[in-house]
C-alpha cells in the first residue's frame, strides 16, 4: 500500500557519485545490507518510506525490500541493538524525527534510535515529505557538504536554494 517513490533512486545515485560510495537502489535494498555495512560507513543515506507508531514507538519502522532472512521492516527496537557509528545519517523518509513523547525519555523516534546506536549526526524529518522536494533538498545539502561547508551551513544553504523559486506569497 506504499506509494512508489520516483526520486529516491536519483537522490541516492547523486550521493554515491558525489562521495564515491557504495549504493543499493530498488529491490536490492534490504535490512541485511544496513545491518552488515552500517558499522563501516561514514555517511548512511536512507531514502525510503518510514512510518511512525505513536502508541508503540518501538514499532516505528523504515521499509526495505523483504528478503529470505528479513521481513523488510526495520523497526526502532532493532536499530537500538545495532552499531551505527556513522558521521552522518540521512533519514530521507517521512516523520523520522517524530514520535511519542515519553516522560523522562524525550521523543521516541527513529532518529533517536540511530543516535542511541552511535550515529554522530542526523538529518531527519518532522513531517510527511514530498519525494521530489526531499530529493532536491538532500542533493543540495550534500553538494554543500562536498564543497566544504559544515552540516548546519550546508543545510541552511540547501533550504535557501529550495525556497528561491517559490513565490513570496507561498512562503508564509
Amino acid at each position: 500500500s506504499l506509494s512508489i517513490l520516483q526520486y529516491n533512486g536519483a537522490e541516492v545515485a547523486f550521493a554515491t557519485n558525489l562521495f564515491s560510495g557504495k549504493s543499493w537502489i530498488g529491490k536490492e535494498v534490504n535490512e541485511e545490507i544496513l545491518k552488515t555495512q552500517s558499522s563501516e560507513a561514514g555517511i548512511i543515506h536512507l531514502a525510503m518510506h518510514g512510518e511512525v507508531e505513536d502508541e508503540h514507538p518501538l514499532l516505528s519502522r523504515l521499509y526495505f525490500s523483504p528478503s529470505k532472512e528479513e521481513d523488510g521492516m526495520l523497526f526502532t527496537y532493532e536499530i537500538y541493538n545495532m552499531n551505527i557509528p556513522a558521521q552522518l545519517v540521512i533519514l530521507s523518509a517521512c516523520n523520522t524525527a517524530t514520535g511519542a513523547l515519553q516522560r523522562g525519555e524525550g521523543i521516541l523516534s527513529l532518529e533517536r534510535a540511530f543516535q542511541y546506536a552511535g550515529s554522530q549526526s542526523l538529518l531527519s524529518t518532522l513531517w510527511t515529505v514530498d519525494d521530489r522536494a526531499s530529493a532536491e533538498l538532500t542533493q543540495s545539502f550534500l553538494q554543500h557538504l562536498k564543497d566544504g561547508k559544515t552540516k548546519d551551513i550546508a543545510l541552511q544553504g540547501a533550504k535557501l536554494e529550495f525556497l528561491k523559486p517559490a513565490p513570496p506569497d507561498k512562503l508564509d
